[in-house]
């Protein structure tokens, strides 16, 4: 019997994150006149979405490895 997953997914936080740290962005642009290179930006965003989603992809990988033994 398949088991239901606990909590948000993994993606969707993430999603959540890049979307919250663009809006900061534009805001502190806007508020403080600040001018942003659009590349660098991106970049670190994808550097920053990527990392999590490795991390999280670890640390759900030894959660299922702690609960499930055998499948390992």
């Amino acid at each position: 019997m398949a088991e239901e997953p606990q909590g948000m997914p993994l993606g969707t936080f993430v999603f959540g994150l890049v979307v919250l740290a663009v809006g900061l962005l534009i805001l502190v642009s806007v508020l403080y006149g600040i001018t942003l290179s659009g590349s660098t930006v991106a970049i670190i965003l994808f550097l920053g979405a990527g990392l999590v989603l490795v991390v999280g992809g670890l640390v759900a990988a030894r959660r299922a490895s702690r609960t499930h033994p055998s499948r390992s």
